[in-house]
């Protein structure tokens, strides 16, 4: 494809509160507007072919939404720090607004072409509108505890563990086949793949700093 054209706006924010000395509060949120901004043309070549098999086609789809990230995300959390060199912190982690990475054949005038003849009238959106995936939630949680030496040495361990509520469902993002039904309009005949978040995962660290 070429003459394509993305638009970006967006905010970021965080914020930090300390609800003690020992206690504190975090947020963070980013809000975006991700659009193509353009009708690319496509070209298509046979393989084992010089001749192109479609030669500048346009695709229709200016205002339609840029994939790989969700358009809001946003976490809040908790966190605790001892004076006894431990500490944790829990948070929990929205995703929304995020898009299915779109097939271009579809959103061209051939792939709709004649869509009245197949009766059905939700037809035409079926096969050109962008399909949002599932808004999600997942849980996040970090413990650490230090310890020091008499020789100065420090001994330090981490845990880390994400999607504690293990949410398998959560579909990270995906795209539809590249392949369309042309002769049926039939958008069910070649299904799109999806990518899903890992479930429950979790890792530990151990480092020891050694005295100076």
């Amino acid at each position: 494809m070429t003459n394509i054209d993305r638009q970006h706006i967006g905010l970021e924010i965080g914020a930090e509160y300390k609800l003690t000395s020992k206690i504190k509060l975090t947020a963070a949120a980013s809000v975006g507007e991700y659009i193509f901004t353009s009708r690319p043309l496509v070209t298509i070549s046979r393989d084992n072919s010089a001749d192109d098999y479609v030669k500048d086609r346009v695709v229709y789809i200016k205002n339609y939404y840029v994939t790989g990230s969700p358009q809001i995300a946003g976490t809040i959390g908790i966190g605790y720090q001892s004076t006894k060199y431990w500490n944790f912190d829990l948070n929990v982690n929205g995703f929304a607004r995020n898009y299915l990475s779109m097939n271009p054949d579809r959103r061209t005038e051939e792939a709709v072409k004649d869509v009245y003849k197949y009766g059905e009238s939700t037809l035409f959106s079926k096969i050109v509108d962008q399909e949002k995936l599932p808004d999600a939630i997942t849980v996040d949680f970090s413990a650490g505890k230090s310890f020091r030496f008499n020789n100065g040495a420090f001994l330090r361990v981490n845990l880390n563990m994400g999607n504690i509520l293990n949410n398998t469902n959560f579909r990270s993002g995906g795209f539809e086949n590249s392949r369309f039904d042309f002769e049926d309009k039939n958008v069910d005949k070649f299904p799109p793949r999806y990518f899903y978040a890992y479930g429950l995962n979790y890792n530990l660290n151990i480092a020891y700093v050694f005295p100076k």
